[in-house]
């Protein structure tokens, strides 16, 4: 049944693809054994056990019929929601909005799901769902039990911790684009991060040192460089693992040298995108934030149009294209508070609690839940 519910969520997955994307398809990669998931001193484990696929070209298919009507509607009875990680439901200090965890917790108790959908790797994720260092509850105690993560590379079954949530599909670039990748960034002044299927992220011992140079043009998420693990040759490892690699983020110094790692790859079946000021992310062709959300609306049996969507980054567009009503934070980038529905508060000022008390559940306030402060967030504090 589990492995039916994977083949489900990579069709549906594909459908997404060609209806908002590129037209391509995921083909089923033969099934490795499961090697132990990595554990150092500061990191859970990351179960490992799951459908892994991998990326390939395929021949262009019609567009189809999947986006929702695009309109928010006061007496439609939204059943699904789906909102992003930083900058919507983290401040700018990364942490949990109190508002918004005891929001999404009156929303689980009336039966209505909700899905977190993130760029984040699991490693830079999962510790939001248990408790939170200053004790407050995260967001297994409200109910969420379905993420997306890696920007659609991964969906994920949450447990009511960390340690029980798993992996339920994963897509992971084809070998043969991993040696691609690896021939255009070796013997090159350049930052490379390789997201494995193990959740983290690894590099060259030689260049993390380095890491300021690389960064300082780009608003970087401390936790990126805090859950990066170091190697001697990071493409003696990368060459080891063929089968293993999930994504990449290359960081470069400047606009000129981001262009011609475009170039380079330009022609290879892989999903190139641009971040902040000069990072660049090696996605497998296709994959994006809303594949595995068509997955999870067809197992839910959760119509497009009752899907309630928010975001703040272009990154978010797949999925609020998706949906029947999208809403934007108030620090989202313009052009995504010009397209989407509604627009609400900043992260900073509860803008995913307004969405989800005014919009999504449409009832009276709710009153604090245990455990849960609205103190307004103290000095910046990165660590989650």
């Amino acid at each position: 049944m589990e492995m039916g519910r994977t083949s489900a969520c990579l069709q549906h997955g594909v459908m997404l693809v060609q209806a908002l994307c590129q037209p391509r398809v995921s083909q089923p990669h033969s099934p490795r054994a499961a090697r132990p998931a990595l554990q150092t001193a500061n990191h859970s484990p990351v179960p490992a056990a799951c459908k892994i696929h991998a990326s390939t070209q395929a021949p262009s298919a019609p567009r189809l019929p999947l986006i929702g009507q695009h309109m928010y509607d006061p007496a439609r009875d939204y059943k699904l929601l789906v909102v992003n990680l930083d900058n919507t439901l983290l401040r700018s200090n990364k942490t949990l909005s109190p508002a918004a965890v005891r929001f999404i917790a009156a929303a689980s108790a009336k039966g209505k799901q909700v899905v977190v959908c993130s760029g984040r790797a699991a490693s830079e994720a999962l510790p939001y769902w248990g408790t939170q260092p200053d004790g407050s509850p995260g967001l297994a105690a409200a109910g969420v039990r379905h993420a997306i993560l890696s920007d659609g590379c991964e969906t994920w079954t949450m447990g009511a911790t960390p340690e029980q949530s798993r992996a339920t599909c994963r897509t992971l670039l084809a070998p043969r684009m991993v040696r691609c990748v690896m021939d255009v960034l070796r013997n090159r002044d350049l930052l490379v991060q390789a997201v494995m299927d193990d959740g983290y992220f690894h590099a060259s011992e030689r260049m993390l040192p380095r890491a300021g140079e690389f960064y300082q043009n780009n608003d970087i998420n401390p936790s990126v460089f805090r859950d990066t693990i170091a190697h001697p040759s990071l493409y003696a490892y990368l060459e080891a693992h063929l089968t293993q690699v999930e994504r990449f983020f290359v960081f470069h110094r400047n606009f000129d040298e981001r262009m011609d790692t475009m170039v380079r790859l330009r022609s290879q079946p892989v999903s190139l995108a641009l971040l902040h000021a000069t990072q660049l992310h090696i996605d497998p062709m296709g994959t994006n934030k809303a594949t595995g959300l068509v997955g999870l609306c067809h197992e839910l049996g959760v119509s497009f149009d009752d899907v309630m969507a928010i975001g703040d980054s272009p990154g978010d567009q797949t999925y609020l294209r998706m949906a029947g009503c999208s809403v934007a934070m108030g620090n989202a980038v313009r052009h995504v508070q010009d397209w989407c529905d509604l627009v609400v508060a900043d992260a900073d000022h509860d803008g995913a609690a307004e969405a989800i008390e005014r919009y999504f559940l449409a009832s009276e306030p709710v009153g604090p839940a245990v455990g849960v402060s609205d103190a307004p967030p103290t000095a910046a504090d990165d660590e989650i």
